[in-house]
């Protein structure tokens, strides 16, 4: 592999030029050049030239992936440069590893690709005789882009078989959310999103005879599935379902001792998010607790949640949720954090403890 590099834009464009089978020894040459120009300029911008260029070895693979995860968010732009189609699709393929923006260019239009790396890639100001690093700025969620109706539609598809599609990478964090709420003996616990039932379960264990369990879904066969295996353990008596919208939610202001959800409030679209925990802010008395289990994105740099959001992005009949900011939104709804813990099912997952004031 041909690395050279153009000083053009005060430094910030990197050409690469690919020619033959790359192999792992030739990341060797750029991630060190890449890391100082990142470490100078805060972000990069990145000219990839492919002239005969034959595709990687099984090493240079997994260099290419290492060096993806590690400057996931360090490239602005990435300009492809090529003659085949193959060439064309990578640009397709990489989106998913990189918040860079991402354009092909075919072989004659070489120029064309440099005008737009150096289009606003202004010579960093220095201070003191160091680079000033450049703001990044911060990512927000994807949108929702499923309706209610969607929504309900989907669970109620997927409701017999969702234990074998998720439970066994949502269960063990989905536990360490109930150890974190701690239900009581006697407390009235609402579980918001309650799926097939196995944390409804548990928090009746844990609230006892004297206690009551409510749970709201907006599926109306996970409710069925989630009422046969409340009654199959034996605590139905102290358990309450049914269907609805968390948005609105069906109970007495202050009437609830603490809340559950797990992998639920990333199905509502940011603008609602709010609303949702205005309600829980609601029906929780007075130093009443929420624990929220949500997919995370304070890992924004992790190239697997790029890869789970362009799914989603793509596909979002499949993949309906996004990752959030839990903890940010509990704050952002009036309740003081007590404890927050990332734990990681693929992605990073926030455990997030909140009480009312």
């Amino acid at each position: 592999m041909a690395v050279e590099i153009r000083h053009e834009a005060g430094g910030k464009v990197l050409e690469v030029m690919l020619t033959g089978t790359l192999a792992a020894h030739d990341y060797s040459r750029l991630v060190p050049v890449v890391g100082r120009l990142v470490r100078r300029h805060g972000r990069i911008r990145l000219l990839v030239t492919m002239n005969d260029f034959h595709g990687w070895t099984a090493g240079a693979l997994w260099e290419d992936t290492r060096f993806a995860a590690r400057h996931f968010g360090d490239i602005d732009r990435i300009a492809f440069v090529g003659r085949t189609k193959w060439q064309r699709g990578m640009a397709t393929f990489c989106r998913p590893f990189t918040r860079a923006t991402v354009r092909y260019f075919g072989g004659t239009a070489s120029k064309a690709a440099r005008t737009w790396l150096e289009a606003g890639a202004d010579t960093p100001r220095r201070q003191r005789g160091r680079a000033v690093q450049p703001e990044r700025r911060r990512s927000v969620p994807l949108p929702v882009f499923q309706t209610r109706d969607q929504t309900r539609a989907f669970y109620n598809k997927i409701s017999g078989v969702y234990d074998l599609l998720a439970d066994r990478s949502e269960a063990p964090v989905r536990r360490a959310g109930l150890e974190l709420l701690k239900a009581r003996a006697g407390e009235k616990v609402l579980e918001i999103g309650f799926g097939t039932g196995h944390s409804l379960v548990r928090l009746a264990d844990a609230v006892g005879p004297h206690g009551q369990v409510l749970g709201l879904d907006l599926s109306d066969k996970m409710l069925a599935v989630a009422t046969a295996n409340v009654a199959k353990a034996g605590v139905g008596d102290r358990v309450r379902l049914r269907r609805g919208d968390a948005a609105h939610l069906p109970y007495a202001d202050g009437a609830l001792d603490a809340a559950f959800m797990s992998f639920t409030l990333e199905l509502f679209d940011t603008p609602e998010i709010p609303a949702v925990l205005s309600e829980c802010r609601r029906v929780l008395r007075p130093g009443g607790r929420i624990v929220v289990v949500g997919m995370s994105k304070e890992g924004g740099r992790d190239p697997l949640i790029a890869v789970f959001e362009w799914a989603h992005r793509h596909f979002p009949n499949f993949l309906d949720c996004r990752p959030i900011f839990v903890q940010e939104a509990l704050e952002a709804g009036g309740f003081s954090i007590s404890k927050s813990l990332t734990k990681r099912m693929w992605i990073p997952v926030e455990i997030v403890l909140g009480i009312k004031p």
